[in-house]
């Protein structure tokens, strides 16, 4: 160690006998990090040399125990912190920006021009999904599409059950079924 006094004058001392001491280290582990709607997160304590634990959520709640459990609710991304202390006072923290990511569950819907005719029947469909970043449409007649088609035909008699499949994030998904039916002009 080296003390300089006011008049510039220095002196160094070296002790053999002197200990670091690091303080603390903050980590933590989570059970899941995206849902739908809303989620029950488990936190689990990885740091090294605590003794005190303080947690934000990002959503205006916290905790102060070691391995807390936190259930959030409402859409949106949220921001996780902790702060640890050791036992000389000593504090570190770990802030994970938008860990958590709580998705609305969209809501699909559509309507189909034509739901009854003879075949062929072209039919155009109208998408009035909400909150959907992408769609599967199944025709009921073998056919698919990854978006919705301008216009499909039927052309075979039948009932066939159009499904759609609005998502988001690849995660959370609501399906609506409209059935149209083709008939056979003789008949």
């Amino acid at each position: 160690m080296t003390v300089t006094d006011v008049n510039g004058c220095q002196s160094t001392k070296f002790d053999s006998n002197a200990v670091f001491v690091p303080g603390p280290i903050a980590d933590f582990s989570v059970s899941q990090t995206a849902f739908c709607d809303s989620g029950e997160v488990q936190f689990t304590d990885l740091s090294t040399d605590a003794v005190s634990w303080s947690w934000t959520f990002g959503d205006g709640n916290a905790s102060n125990l070691q391995n807390p459990t936190h259930n959030f609710v409402g859409n949106g991304a949220f921001t996780v912190a902790l702060i640890v202390e050791d036992s000389a006072g000593c504090a570190t923290s770990l802030i994970m920006d938008t860990l958590v990511h709580i998705y609305e569950t969209p809501n699909a819907q559509f309507i189909v021009n034509d739901s009854i005719g003879c075949m062929p029947l072209d039919v155009t469909l109208t998408d009035y999904s909400a909150g959907a970043d992408s769609w599967f449409w199944d025709m009921g007649d073998g056919v698919q599409y990854s978006s919705i088609p301008s216009l499909h035909t039927y052309s075979n008699q039948g009932t066939y059950q159009v499904n759609l499949v609005a998502s988001v994030s690849g995660m959370c998904y609501d399906t609506a079924f409209k059935d149209v039916q083709v008939l056979d002009f003789a008949d």
